[in-house]
This record gives structure tokens, sequence and C-alpha cells, in this order.
């Protein structure tokens, strides 16, 4: 999966994604909160797979960020190597701990999405059904496979509740998760702001950041949030 050449210095990171939100949404946004001029590379799938286990596609997945001739792959892993070069993923071993747990209960979380949004696909009865079990804070003891967003709520409460004077990557995923579940698609019960205030507040202060504020309201962000158009 060759870059195509690109006639503009300036740009020095290249996220390969497909042309939707997804798991490259994460990773835009790290690059627009800190206006790191990118470029984006449609992938070819045939390509990326017959590539797969090579240097250019480590996991036959994407995204994928080639910066300065080197591929960085899987969502976590850009954004842990974008946020040790901004100053986003550091402190001590206890903060880098706490990070590292809210972008594995996040991925808990998108797995359990996605589950809704491929198999699911957004039927009231399956939306119905992934709150009761995974956005009701009174299912939080049940069967959830440790993906509950009431488990992210309290872990940001203890650790990531001063966002206005630190930012990290896991705010950056956590911002991403928390969209994904105030669309009205999914939040059909509008109880999510009852149930979790804070997270709402912190959407809402992060989309006003004037870097991401202008990347939601740009045509640099994917219309289609799903490969499914759905959610």
């Amino acid at each position: 999966m060759e870059d195509p050449p690109s006639s503009d210095n300036s740009v020095e990171y290249s996220l390969k994604y497909f042309p939707m939100r997804g798991r490259g949404e994460p990773v835009r946004l790290m690059l627009e909160l800190n206006r790191l001029p990118y470029a984006e590379v449609d992938v070819n799938y045939r390509d990326m797979k017959g590539h797969a286990g090579m240097a250019d596609s480590p996991f036959g997945q994407v995204p994928l960020l080639v910066h300065k001739g080197n591929t960085v792959a899987q969502m976590d892993a850009i954004l842990r190597y974008l946020g040790r070069m901004r100053n986003m993923y550091c402190g001590s071993p206890a903060q880098l701990a706490a990070i590292d747990e809210m972008l594995s209960g996040l991925e808990s979380m998108r797995l359990e999405y996605y589950n809704l949004a491929y198999i699911g696909q957004f039927t009231s009865e399956a939306v119905a059904a992934y709150e009761r079990r995974h956005i009701n804070p009174s299912s939080r003891s049940g069967d959830n496979k440790g993906a509950h967003m009431f488990f992210i709520y309290q872990l940001f409460l203890r650790n990531f509740a001063d966002y206005e004077s630190c930012l990290n990557i896991g705010h950056v995923q956590l911002f991403d998760v928390v969209d994904l579940h105030l669309r009205k698609t999914l939040d059909q019960s509008r109880n999510f702001d009852k149930w979790y205030p804070e997270l709402v507040e912190f959407h809402r202060y992060f989309s006003h950041i004037p870097s991401i504020n202008d990347y939601l309201n740009s045509d640099r962000r994917p219309m289609n949030v799903n490969v499914n158009h759905l959610g």
C-alpha cells in the first residue's frame, strides 16, 4: 500500500482509513485537536489484506498512521504514539494506568456498540436491549462483559474530570464514544443526559475547543458513522 505523492510539504502525517468515522475518528480528533496537518489516504481493501503482516499493513487492518516513513497500526497504539509527542500520554505510573484503563474500558464499549450497529442494526429492540445492558446504571452489576457506561463514568469522575486544565488521549477517545451515544439513533429514550450529566458536559466542552469545533463543522469529518450507513 504505497502512499500517493503529496505536493504539500507541510503534511507530515497520513491517515489510512475508509471514508467513515469508525476507529479512524479518534485519530482524526487527535490530529485536529493539535492542528497537525495530515492527509487522508483511501484504502484499497485487497491491497490491505494482500500486505497483511508486512510493515505497511502489520495486522491487515486500518487505521494506519504514516509518519516520517514509519507506519503505526491499531487505533490505541496510534493515539499513544501521538500522545507521547504532544504530552497527552505522560505522567506517573498511576496516571498512565488510568489512561490505559480508560482506553481499555472504551474499547469494551466500542465492541458492544459494533455488535449493535452490525448485528442488531439499530432496531428499536436492539437499542433497548443495549441500553438496558450497557447504559442504564441499574444494570451495572449484571452480565455486561465489563462494558458499561457506568464504569466509564466513575473512572471519568475519579481521574478525568479536570479536563479544563489538562487533556489526554483518554479524553479524546471518551469524546468519540460519548458522541456516538448522544446520537438520536442510539439515545432514543433521551436518558443519557439524566444518567451521566458530567459526561454530557465534558462532550459539550470538548466540542467547543476551537480546533475541534472547526473540524466538527467541516467537510473533513466523514458523514458516515458506520460502514453500513446506520447510526
